[in-house]
């Protein structure tokens, strides 16, 4: 698992959340990465092998 967040941010805080929400549903992130020079947000995860 690769992470890059800056917590002072706003933005940072929500990709806490949108992890929070991945985890709760069951998804597992497998990579998330804040880009600050482009302030774009890339998150690849994908369900659980059922």
């Amino acid at each position: 698992m690769v992470l890059s967040i800056d917590l002072g941010s706003a933005r940072g805080r929500l990709i806490v959340l949108f992890m929070r929400h991945c985890l709760l549903f069951g998804e597992q992130i497998t990579r998330l990465i804040v880009s600050k020079q482009r302030h774009q947000i890339a998150c690849v995860y994908y369900q659980k092998a059922r």
